[in-house]
């Protein structure tokens, strides 16, 4: 990871060193040594919380998004790749969510009324929803994956 940042022309002095495993996930003891803190709305530099609790004696969480204060260039890149990556999970969820409505219509309107019958199509797409929920909370899903799914279940049903 230190070779892409410093081909990206940022600076790793004062960086601490962090080893990390061949899952690429970045854990909360990582985020947590980086000098970032979990509250309410998501993952904030702990210098930001304690700037908020200075202000008011109480932190405020109810005054939208909190504005982070990014010091390093590290700190810079690191705040820009999470605001990428909430942004792609949440248009999943959306897309997800269009997809589970899509499927209800069409069990609505392909399926007979027999609940033997529905019963055994909710048998099949339970599992298959499950799994691209799972994915997509993992973020190993793509939006072409999840309609070649939903496009299978429909040729599935037709």
């Amino acid at each position: 990871m230190s070779k892409i940042l410093s081909l990206s022309d940022i600076a790793l002095t004062g960086e601490t060193k962090i080893t990390c495993n061949r899952t690429n996930q970045i854990g909360k003891a990582t985020l947590t040594c980086i000098g970032l803190k979990k509250i309410v709305l998501g993952w904030i530099f702990s210098d930001v919380q304690s700037i908020i609790k200075e202000q008011d004696g109480v932190p405020d969480f109810d005054s939208g998004q909190i504005l982070l204060s990014p010091k390093s260039e590290f700190e810079k890149f690191v705040v820009r790749k999470f605001e990428k990556v909430s942004k792609r999970a949440s248009m999943m969820k959306i897309s997800l969510r269009g997809m589970n409505e899509k499927l209800d219509e069409i069990i609505n309107n392909y399926v007979e009324s027999s609940t033997q019958q529905r019963n055994q199509l909710m048998k099949i797409m339970r599992p298959v929803m499950r799994m691209l929920w799972r994915n997509l909370n993992q973020n190993s899903v793509t939006k072409s994956t999840c309609f070649s799914c939903l496009f299978d279940v429909s040729c599935f049903l037709l």
